[in-house]
C-alpha cells in the first residue's frame, strides 16, 4: 500500500492527513444524520 501511495505522487504523511480528514467528514455526516432523530428539548425555560 505504501508503494502505491508513493507512486501516486503523494507523500505517506499527506495521504494520511487527507484520509483522516475524509474519515472525519464522513463521521460528522453520519452523526448529523443520527442527531436529526433526537427529540427537540428546551431545558432553559420553565415548564408550563
Amino acid at each position: 500500500m505504501i508503494d502505491f501511495i508513493k507512486g501516486s505522487g503523494f507523500g505517506v504523511t499527506a495521504f494520511q492527513m487527507f484520509f483522516f480528514a475524509a474519515f472525519a467528514f464522513v463521521a460528522a455526516l453520519a452523526f448529523g444524520l443520527v442527531a436529526r432523530t433526537y427529540p427537540l428539548a428546551d431545558h432553559y425555560r420553565k415548564a408550563g
